[in-house]
C-alpha cells in the first residue's frame, strides 16, 4: 500500500523528488491548506484479506472475494447505512 505521505512531506520540506520515478501518491497539501474538494481519483486499500475501494462517493468494503458493505459517502459520510442486501 502506498500513501500520499512522501509527496506531501517532500513538498513541506522543500525537497525535489527524482525525475523519471513514478510515485503513486500525490501531494495533498492543497486539500489541507484550503477548502479544495478531494481529487477525482479512485482509491484502493488492501490489508491482509480485507480491502476497500472508493470511486466518487461510493465506498465498497470486503474480505477475500466477498463485498460486504457499500456506502454512499455523500449521503452517509459516517458509514452508518450499508446499502448491500444481506
Amino acid at each position: 500500500m502506498s500513501m500520499d505521505l512522501l509527496p506531501t512531506f517532500a513538498r513541506l520540506a522543500g525537497a525535489v523528488l527524482p525525475e523519471g520515478h513514478q510515485f503513486d501518491g500525490v501531494d495533498i497539501m492543497p486539500l489541507v491548506k484550503t477548502t479544495t474538494k478531494r481529487t477525482g481519483r479512485d482509491l484502493h486499500w488492501l490489508f491482509g484479506d480485507a480491502w476497500a475501494s472508493r470511486t466518487g462517493p461510493w465506498k465498497l468494503i470486503g474480505h477475500d472475494d466477498t463485498p460486504e458493505m457499500l456506502f454512499d459517502l455523500d449521503d452517509d459520510p459516517t458509514e452508518q447505512s450499508n446499502l448491500l442486501p444481506n
